[in-house]
């Protein structure tokens, strides 16, 4: 199974020292630059509350610590947009988290 980059970041968090996830917001900092990979916000939040049974308010808690995001773009067209349906038919999970 390959590992997608957040799954890399819980698996490097687990390596040092076995922290816990409740603490990872001070070893752990994840900046997104670019719309595509915000993705990885709902991954890591899958992971928390699904393999790690974290409550989804402690997870979000978790999650806002440790991603920051920035964009060059500043026109709309530059943004992607995933369809909702095509989401829910590769990712079901990830979008019942929103939902």
């Amino acid at each position: 199974m390959v590992k997608i980059w957040p799954q890399d970041s819980v698996a490097r968090l687990y390596s040092l020292k076995n922290l816990s996830f409740i603490y990872c917001s001070s070893v752990v900092a994840l900046h997104l630059n670019d719309t595509h990979p915000s993705l990885s916000i709902a991954e890591i939040m899958r992971i928390l509350v699904d393999e790690e049974h974290l409550g989804w308010s402690k997870a979000w808690n978790i999650v806002n610590k440790i991603f920051s995001f920035t964009t060059h773009t500043v026109v709309a067209e530059g943004l992607e947009k995933i369809p909702v349906d095509l989401l829910g038919s590769l990712l079901p999970r990830h979008l019942q988290e929103y939902m």
